[in-house]
């Protein structure tokens, strides 16, 4: 991430949904890309059963993963 940025990819004040839409779904839509990175975006548990046996590079490649996070709703502890 560090030398996509610095090769000026994107700006890590700028929202995640810039790059993926369908990220902003349950509330993550003002999450910035230096939210992620800094582990403070509230994604800390998933809000649905992930099927393990998609988790590997075959599943990244059909996008089960990226159904699994833009479906995810952000947690902060109050």
């Amino acid at each position: 991430m560090g030398i996509a940025q610095s090769r000026g990819h994107f700006e890590w004040n700028e929202p995640v949904i810039k790059y993926w839409k369908d990220f902003g779904q349950n509330g993550k839509e003002h999450i910035r890309i230096v939210d992620v990175m800094r582990h403070e975006a509230g994604l800390v548990m998933f809000t649905e059963e992930v099927d393990l046996a998609k988790c590997n590079t075959k599943g990244v490649k059909e996008g089960y993963l990226s159904k699994v996070f833009e479906k995810m709703r952000p947690y902060y502890k109050k």
